[in-house]
C-alpha cells in the first residue's frame, strides 16, 4: 500500500478544550481525522517508548517522540484520512504510543464507544489496546493496568486498500454512566509496522433523548422547566417529563397525542415552575423522560438564582506584523467578528517586529507563528481555515470558532471600566468587579491594555500575500481591491496595542480570595504615558481583563474609549454639523472607524454617522 502524509501549517498546536454534548443526536465525542487541526484539539499524544522509527516510517513523518501522526491517507484513493501509530523501529523494539482523548462526560447508560482500526502490513500486524480512566489523562499515572478492550493483531484486510476494509469495533460504556472518562488508544506492538485508527466516536444509543433549555443563571425565585424531547428509534405518542430538584421534590407532566416519528422532536414547558435556592448559589436538578416505562437519558445540571446576569465579553489577542504577508487574513477575520458580535469581542492587535511592537507584550504571548490569536488566553486559533485552495472564516481552529466556544462558557462575574481618563499625561483607569455567583477560593489579577485605532502615520507598509488572489473572501485585499497590492501604504491599523499595565500577568491581590456575591470591588491604576507611543490621542481605547491568577485565563473583560480631558490638555473640542464631540464615528456599513473622536480629519472623504447624524467629509 502506498501511504501519503498531508501536512498542515500549525498542526500539533494544542488549542481548544474538549466540550461535551448531551443533546439530541449529537455525539459526546467524534473524530474522523478529516480535519487535522480538530484532531489535534481532541487528543493528546504521548510517546513513552522514545525509539527511532525505521527509514520507511520516517519517510511518512514519524520521528523519535512522534509516535502518532495526523493525517495519513491512502495514496491510491486520496479520500479517507486517518491516524497512524508506528511500531517499526531501527533497531527493532516495542512501541508504547498513547493517543488520549480529553475529558468526556458520560451522562447515563446506553452510551457506547466505537472506532475503526486496521494494520497496514498483513505480514507485520499491529495490536491495539483501549484503556479508560476516570481520574485523568496521564498515561503514566491515571490509567488502570488492564485494558477494557484488546486486539493482539488487527487484520490488514484482503487488499492493499484501506477504504471499506476496516475492522469496526464497539463497546458499552454503561460502567461509566454518570462519570467523566478519558480514553486511550495504545499501540504496544513489538516489531510491527503501522496501526491505523479512524472514526472514533462516543455516543448515546437509547431510544429517546432529552435536551434541557434551562439557563445556568436566572433572576427569579422560580424558573420554568423547558426542553426538547427527541424520538430517536421508535414512534412516540406520549411521554412524561420528570424534574427533581435539590429538595427531592419531583415535578412531572405528561404530553400526549403527539404521534412523533423516529427523528422528530417536541418542545415542552412544565406547567409548574421549579423553585430556586438563595441568591448566588446553584440549585441542582435532574431531568429525564419516561415512555411507557422506558426511561430516556437523564440530565443533571444546575441553575443559580442571581441578582444580575453578567455580560459575556471576549478578548482576542492577535499576533500580527506589517512584515507578515498573511496577516491581512487577521484583519478580515476581526472585521467579521465585529459584524457578528459588536463590542462583545475585544480585539487587541499585538504586533511583532515592526514599529508598533510592544516588546514585553509580544514576548509574553510568544506566538509560534503569524497570524495567530489567543481567545481569553485559553484558545489558540487562526484567522481562517484553509481547505485545499479555499479559505473559510468559520470552522475548526478559526478565530470565529474560538470566540463561539468562549461565548458559550458560563459568565459568573462582570468587570467594568468605569473611567478611562487622561489628565496631565497620565491615564487613570477605574474598574469595578462584581460576582453573580460565590466563587471558590481563588486569586484574581487585573491587567489593563491601551489600544489605538486608525494608526496611519507610519513610514512602513503592510505586506499582503492576498493581492494575487481573486477569492471573494479576501475582499479589498484581493486583486483589484482597495488594498490589493503586495505592499500596502497608508493603511489604517486598528486595535493596536500600545501598552499593557502593570504587566502581562496583571496586578495581584486586586480582589479578596473569597469574594462576596453582589459586592462591588473597585480598582484604580494610573499609567504614565510619557514613554508610550501614541499617534492620535482621540483614537484611544482602554481594556481591562480580570485574570484567573492560577490559569492565566481571562475571566471577564471590558473596553472603554479614553477621555482626553480638554481642560487638562488645552484641546478645544470642535463642533461640526450639530454633532456633539468627542464621539464615535461610524461608516455607512456600521463599522466604528474612530472612537472618541474630536473631528473627521485624516479620514477618507465620504459620509459618516456621528451621534446619529450623517456628516459628509
Amino acid at each position: 500500500m502506498a501511504i501519503a502524509v498531508a501536512l498542515l501549517i500549525g498542526a500539533g498546536q494544542k488549542t481548544f478544550a474538549q466540550q461535551t454534548f448531551v443533546e439530541g443526536n449529537k455525539d459526546l465525542f467524534l473524530c474522523d481525522f478529516q480535519d487535522v487541526n480538530k484532531s489535534y484539539q481532541l487528543f493528546n499524544i504521548y510517546d513513552l517508548g522514545g525509539l527511532q522509527p525505521s527509514s520507511f516510517m520516517r519517510s511518512l513523518g514519524f520521528a523519535v517522540n512522534k509516535s502518532w501522526l495526523f493525517k495519513l491517507m491512502d495514496e491510491q484513493t486520496s479520500i479517507n484520512y486517518f491516524a497512524g501509530s508506528c511500531s517499526e523501529f531501527d533497531p527493532i523494539g516495542q512501541a508504547n504510543a498513547w493517543l488520549v482523548t480529553g475529558r468526556i462526560d458520560i451522562p447515563a447508560k446506553n452510551c457506547k464507544l466505537s472506532w475503526k482500526s486496521e494494520s497496514l502490513n498483513a505480514k507485520k500486524l499491529d495490536g491495539l489496546k483501549v484503556f479508560i480512566s476516570t481520574v485523568g489523562g496521564n498515561p503514566e499515572t491515571d490509567f488502570p493496568e488492564t485494558p477494557v478492550w484488546e486486539s493482539k493483531a488487527e487484520s490488514a484486510g484482503a487488499s492493499d486498500m484501506l477504504d471499506g476494509e476496516w475492522n469496526e469495533h464497539q463497546i458499552s460504556l454503561d460502567d461509566y454512566a454518570g462519570k467523566s472518562i478519558w480514553i486511550a488508544f495504545v499501540n504496544q506492538t513489538y516489531n510491527g509496522q503501522l496501526l491505523c485508527l479512524d472514526d472514533v466516536r462516543v455516543f448515546f444509543d437509547g431510544n429517546y433523548t432529552l435536551e434541557s433549555a434551562l439557563p445556568r443563571l436566572s433572576l427569579g425565585e422560580t424558573i420554568e422547566v423547558k426542553g426538547r424531547f427527541l424520538a430517536k428509534k421508535t414512534a412516540v405518542n406520549a411521554y412524561t417529563v420528570c424534574c427533581r430538584s435539590v429538595d427531592g421534590k419531583v415535578l412531572s407532566q405528561t404530553f400526549s397525542g403527539l404521534n412523533l416519528q423516529p427523528g422528530e422532536s417536541h418542545e415542552f414547558t412544565l406547567d409548574t415552575p421549579m423553585a430556586l435556592g438563595k441568591k448566588g448559589v446553584y440549585t441542582p436538578y435532574d431531568l429525564w423522560a419516561e415512555v411507557e416505562g422506558d426511561q430516556s437519558i437523564g440530565l443533571t445540571d444546575s441553575v443559580a438564582r442571581v441578582s444580575f446576569v453578567p455580560t459575556r465579553r471576549i478578548v482576542l489577542e492577535e499576533g500580527t506584523g506589517t512584515w507578515c504577508g498573511w496577516c491581512p487574513q487577521g484583519i478580515l477575520a476581526i472585521e467579521n467578528l465585529h459584524s457578528l458580535y459588536g463590542d462583545r469581542v475585544i480585539p487587541i492587535a499585538v504586533h511583532n517586529q515592526d514599529v508598533m511592537t510592544v516588546e514585553a507584550y509580544d514576548a509574553a504571548l510568544a506566538f509560534p507563528g503569524f497570524p495567530m490569536g489567543l481567545v481569553n488566553r485559553q484558545y489558540a486559533c487562526y484567522p481562517m481555515r484553509q481547505v485545499e485552495n479555499d479559505y473559510f472564516l468559520e470552522g475548526s481552529g478559526t478565530f470565529l470558532e474560538a470566540v463561539e466556544w468562549a461565548m458559550n462558557e458560563l459568565q459568573t462575574v462582570e468587570t467594568t471600566l468605569t473611567e478611562a481618563v487622561v489628565e496631565e499625561g497620565k491615564l487613570r483607569l477605574d474598574s469595578e468587579t462584581r460576582f453573580a455567583i460565590a466563587p471558590a477560593a481563588a486569586h484574581y489579577n487585573l491587567a489593563y491594555v491601551l489600544v489605538e485605532d486608525d494608526v496611519t502615520e507610519l513610514k512602513t507598509y503592510q505586506a499582503n500575500n492576498l493581492a494575487t488572489s481573486t477569492l471573494p473572501i479576501f475582499g479589498e485585499f484581493a486583486r483589484g481591491g482597495k488594498y490589493g497590492q503586495t505592499r500596502i501604504m497608508n493603511m489604517p491599523f486598528q486595535d493596536v496595542a500600545r501598552a499593557i499595565y502593570p504587566s502581562f500577568g496583571g496586578a495581584a491581590d486586586c480582589l479578596p480570595k473569597t469574594p462576596v456575591v453582589d459586592e462591588v470591588y473597585t480598582h484604580s491604576v494610573e499609567m504614565d504615558l510619557a514613554d508610550v507611543v501614541i499617534e492620535d490621542s482621540t483614537s484611544l481605547v482602554a481594556v481591562v481583563m480580570l485574570l484567573d491568577a492560577e490559569t492565566g485565563y481571562v475571566v471577564a473583560a471590558d473596553s472603554k474609549a479614553v477621555d482626553y480631558r480638554s481642560d487638562a490638555t488645552g484641546i478645544v473640542l470642535p463642533t461640526h454639523a450639530g454633532a456633539s464631540w468627542p464621539a464615535d464615528v461610524f461608516n455607512l456599513q456600521g463599522r466604528c472607524v474612530r472612537r472618541n473622536a474630536t473631528d473627521l480629519e485624516r479620514l477618507p472623504k465620504g459620509v459618516y454617522v456621528v451621534g446619529g447624524k450623517k456628516i459628509v467629509r
